[in-house]
């Protein structure tokens, strides 16, 4: 947790950094009679400032010691962490609601559209101009119940991986 805070409080420093050196480069333009010794002093103040010290040779060590990890990871044996499985079940549960919502929502619109086409006489003629209504009314009709269903179908997810998630849940917390 401690280095997250400081990747965040290093990123948000280098955006202060570049924004002030922004402002530098503006005045410079603005007064081209100022010497450019004027903005390397003004930028070495802002990282001596922020403690920021810049050596591309150590970001390419850096980098390439994070491809060495990354290539290493690929043929290390993975275990799956009992937070991994925690994550795992939830999208388990969820999943299949989402997967039906998705593609009714889908369907949904495109019976509304197929609707209002037929109702605005893009598509047919006057006597599909009613049709096209009650289309349009059943395509508005799915796209209303569609969250309900979602919801239905989600629960049903939880209820069913319930056990489980709330077990390697209490572990985790309790560990």
């Amino acid at each position: 947790m401690r280095s997250v805070g400081f990747i965040r409080f290093a990123k948000i420093a280098n955006l202060v950094m570049a924004v002030c050196l922004f402002a530098f480069g503006i005045t410079l333009i603005a007064s081209p009679n100022m010497d450019i010794s004027v903005v390397r002093i003004a930028a070495g103040v802002m990282m001596a400032l922020f403690g920021i010290r810049h050596n591309p040779k150590e970001e390419l060590i850096m980098d390439e010691k994070k491809q060495i990890e990354r290539i290493r990871a690929q043929y290390n044996e993975h275990t799956e962490t009992d937070l991994e499985k925690l994550k795992s079940l939830d999208k388990k549960a969820k999943l299949p609601a989402n997967i039906f919502a998705y593609a009714f929502g889908i369907v949904g619109a495109l019976v509304l559209g197929t609707g209002m086409r037929l109702a605005m006489e893009v598509i047919g003629s006057g006597a599909m101009k009613t049709v096209g209504i009650v289309i349009g009314i059943a395509g508005i009709a799915m796209a209303a119940v569609n969250y309900f269903l979602w919801k239905k179908l989600a629960e049903r997810g939880k209820r069913k991986y319930a056990s489980q998630i709330l077990e390697l849940s209490d572990k985790l917390l309790h560990c």
